[in-house]
């Protein structure tokens, strides 16, 4: 996710102008809103993706799910491979959820499959 939106942001940093007069101020700066809107909806479709995962919420975590398919072409092979690897798990959790195995109710019983919580 933050490497996205460092990649949104540097496309954003590229197409910014700088008009320099003799004087030497700064008279007009062209942002790509497009690259700043895209930026803002990765942050708010990721912030719904880890709030539907903690409630369990598979339509919250398929919100991502929808927006890196829709931006999974937006920058050549680095975005489809980088994108695929974030739709991936995400799919997972949906189908995992949809099925009942990662639950609420479940959890203590799929905890310890985790690599990281102690038995």
């Amino acid at each position: 996710c933050l490497g996205i939106i460092g990649l949104s942001s540097m496309g954003a940093m590229s197409s910014m102008s700088f008009d320099d007069d003799s004087m030497g101020h700064m008279n007009h700066v062209d942002v790509n809103w497009f690259t700043i809107t895209v930026g803002v909806l990765n942050v708010l479709c990721s912030a719904a993706a880890i709030y539907g995962a903690v409630i369990y919420n598979s339509y919250l975590v398929g919100v991502n799910v929808v927006f890196l398919a829709l931006t999974m072409f937006n920058m050549g092979i680095v975005s489809v491979v980088a994108n695929g690897f974030f739709i991936y798990p995400h799919a997972f959790l949906i189908h995992y959820i949809e099925k009942g195995i990662m639950s609420e109710d479940n959890y203590e019983n799929e905890r310890q499959s985790c690599c990281c919580v102690p038995v």
